[in-house]
């Protein structure tokens, strides 16, 4: 439920956890599903949305299991070749917890999926699918790596199927052609401000309409040049 969420929200403002911990179980909160029960964002893509390093988001969400905030288990995504990892909120006011997905166990019980941070859950999921390397969500993906790494050669590489979910998202979803998103990809890596806040496609679709209109607000200002007329 809605409320369930909200409620986790609190819990975690009134924690006594870091305040990276605390970015981290918030924006965490925004990837659940409707009823609040779990969530299964990867590491990069909470990398990506707290602007937190690899290891302090790996940190945190350690510290957050150990605190009894958060558990953790392995989600197998249909199609996928690795596990990514599920997570499931716990509400300790009043001892209350979301109640976890039950599945059968090897000996038969009745288990939770966050009784065991082993435990494995299939969760079908359309859009999450390998690509090829010559589709366009990968190339698209590609053209704004390859923008990032002229600034920083030493940039770690990006999960280029994760990173094309987005493209596809932004294309099937938000209808924006593939000569959209390129177009707007060079024209953030190329503006001093954008270039450093869009380094990753999860950013750019979430940004896009404002990259939009602010590339076309900025081609409207150019005007050619008109010498002046002078009357002698």
């Amino acid at each position: 439920m809605e409320h369930i969420k909200i409620n986790w929200q609190k819990q975690i403002l009134k924690s006594e956890l870091p305040a990276p911990a605390k970015l981290l179980m918030l924006t965490l909160s925004i990837y659940m599903d409707p009823d609040g029960s779990k969530c299964f964002p990867s590491i990069s893509e909470l990398e990506c949305a707290t602007g937190l390093t690899r290891n302090t988001v790996k940190k945190h969400l350690r510290l957050a299991i150990e605190k009894n905030i958060l558990r953790a288990g392995n989600a197998g995504f249909s199609g996928a070749k690795k596990q990514q990892k599920i997570y499931f909120p716990i509400l300790n006011t009043g001892g209350q917890e979301m109640p976890p997905t039950q599945k059968r166990g090897s000996n038969g019980d009745q288990r939770g999926s966050g009784d065991a941070p082993n435990h494995t859950i299939t969760i079908p999921i359309k859009d999450k699918r390998p690509f090829s390397s010559d589709s366009i969500e990968i190339k698209l993906s590609q053209k704004l790596f390859s923008y990032i790494l002229e600034r920083d050669p030493k940039h770690k590489k990006p999960d280029l199927q994760e990173w094309g979910v987005h493209i596809d998202r932004l294309i099937r979803i938000n209808k924006r052609s593939p000569e959209e998103i390129a177009k707007v990809i060079t024209w953030c890596q190329t503006d001093s401000f954008w270039q450093n806040n869009v380094l990753c496609t999860e950013k750019l679709r979430k940004q896009f309409d404002q990259l939009t209109l602010k590339m076309n607000g900025d081609k409207s200002k150019t005007k050619p040049y008109r010498p002046t007329r002078v009357v002698v």
